[in-house]
């Protein structure tokens, strides 16, 4: 039987808590910036949407390799 490693258990679940964190404020960053963008450009709605979209897709992609790095080198495990 194999043990159970807490504190790979730990990591994770704090990497998703800072990841949906981590979500949220960009989506109300973009939500923000949006409403500025289409202030200034009533006629391109939906490329604004698509660019929010690309936007939050990437912020979390960021902050995940960030977060999976800085636990790679903390506990030199690969998950």
């Amino acid at each position: 039987m194999k043990k159970i490693q807490h504190h790979l258990l730990f990591f994770s679940s704090v990497r998703s808590a800072i990841l949906f964190l981590g979500g949220f404020i960009l989506y109300e960053i973009l939500l923000d910036l949006e409403k500025i963008w289409n202030k200034e450009n009533p006629e391109n709605i939906a490329v604004n949407y698509y660019k929010r979209n690309s936007y939050k897709f990437l912020g979390i992609l960021i902050i995940d390799l960030m977060i999976l790095y800085f636990l790679f080198f903390l506990t030199g495990n690969y998950y």
